[in-house]
Parts: structure tokens; C-alpha cells; sequence
């Protein structure tokens, strides 16, 4: 039986509404030892900041003080905690991302992240058999 997304996701993550500041959400992060937070309207997420995302705005000269909303990574592609690991790897190829939020409808109940399978790999859950031919063939 295939590995599943519940047994690799992370159920703790750092969660902020769009309105919030830059400044506030690096503090967020920093509490909570986290490397991205997933980004909320009124409670339904909307997209995932990672601290490269941080940088790269105040890099550019973003305030401190502007909202994280339009920052954030859009465009969600989001698994179930069903979902087999495989596909991770398969959306994580295809769109370039490391992160992917958890859902159980609207609910966000996990995220994993490239490092979870990269541990669960490790660990011996999720085999390199299972990941394989989960992306685009090569040159596609």
C-alpha cells in the first residue's frame, strides 16, 4: 500500500492573514521556527510566504509595514491527506514548489514539505520506487 500524504504531512504550521505586515509575519516565522507560513483570508487560505519571499521584498525595497497578501505564492495547488505520496512529488516537479498546504475541504490540516519526503525517503516510508515516473517525463 502506498504511502500517504497523513503520514508525511506536518500538522503544525504557522498561519497569517493576508492583511498582516511583513515585519510581523518574519517575527511569526521566527517564534515559531518556521521557513514559510500559509497565508489566510478571513480564515480560507490563500497562498504560502516562504522567508525567501521575505528577502526577496525587502530586497526590493518593500516596507516592513506592507501586507504579506500580495507577496505570497498564488495560485494554490493543494493535496489530500489520502493523496499518495507520489503525488507530491509529481505536483512538486511540475509546478517548482516545495511546500504544499493539506486540505480536507476547505480545511487546512497539514502542509508537506520537499524535506518531509526527503525524510520519509530516509526513513524508509516512502521508497524511491513509489517517487519514480511520479513527474513529466525528462524534456518535457
Amino acid at each position: 500500500m502506498p504511502t500517504t500524504i497523513a503520514q508525511l504531512m506536518s500538522t503544525t504550521f504557522c498561519t497569517v492573514e493576508q492583511s498582516a505586515s511583513v515585519a510581523s509575519v518574519a517575527r511569526a516565522m521566527i517564534d515559531e521556527d518556521a521557513g514559510d507560513a500559509v497565508v489566510l483570508d478571513h480564515g480560507d487560505v490563500v497562498g504560502i510566504l516562504t522567508d525567501r519571499s521575505i528577502v526577496r521584498a525587502l530586497a526590493a525595497d518593500a516596507s516592513p509595514d506592507h501586507p504579506v497578501g500580495g507577496l505570497c505564492t498564488e495560485d494554490l495547488v493543494v493535496l489530500s491527506p489520502q493523496d499518495p505520496a507520489r503525488e507530491a512529488v509529481r505536483i512538486m516537479e511540475r509546478h517548482a514548489l516545495l511546500r504544499l498546504p493539506v486540505m480536507v475541504g476547505a480545511e487546512l490540516v497539514g502542509i508537506v514539505r520537499l524535506s518531509d519526503l526527503v525524510t520519509a525517503i530516509e526513513r524508509g516510508l516512502v521508497t524511491v520506487t513509489e517517487t519514480q515516473g511520479a513527474g513529466s517525463p525528462p524534456g518535457a
